[in-house]
């Protein structure tokens, strides 16, 4: 079967709406749910598409997919530099599991070591233009 058969698969299309369902029908990036919604493999695991966990699945509107896409690939390979450097890479990944990617995560910004605005308010400054 062909990935483009595969994702005409009543599973993948199951998967698919409860992931639109799960996000609000609305990208996870900028908000909005007037255009056309993709599904985004955070990471592509072995098999089938709709065997991919929830947790590495997301709603994007087409502008944000295309944008996103390089961004996630560069992340890949500057975490393989991070790995490559650690001097405890137990550590670091243990460190890293408690993170769940479920919630949407709790995003700060900082200016000077000062804390300035978490996730909602970054967004809102992101949509105004203001960062």
């Amino acid at each position: 079967m062909t990935y483009a058969e595969k994702l005409k698969d009543p599973r993948w299309q199951k998967k698919r709406l409860s992931i639109l369902n799960r996000d609000g029908w609305r990208c996870r990036d900028c908000g909005d749910g007037s255009k056309t919604l993709h599904i985004h493999h955070c990471h592509y695991a072995k098999g089938a598409p709709w065997d991919t966990p929830d947790d590495l699945l997301l709603t994007l509107c087409a502008s944000c997919h295309e944008y996103r896409q390089p961004l996630e690939d560069e992340a890949r390979q500057l975490f393989a530099v991070i790995c490559a450097n650690c001097p405890d890479i137990n550590g670091l990944v243990g460190s890293m599991r408690h993170l769940s990617i479920q919630k949407r995560p709790t995003l700060f910004l900082y200016n000077d070591d000062q804390m300035v605005a978490q996730s909602a308010h970054i967004e809102k400054l992101c949509k105004a233009g203001q960062l």
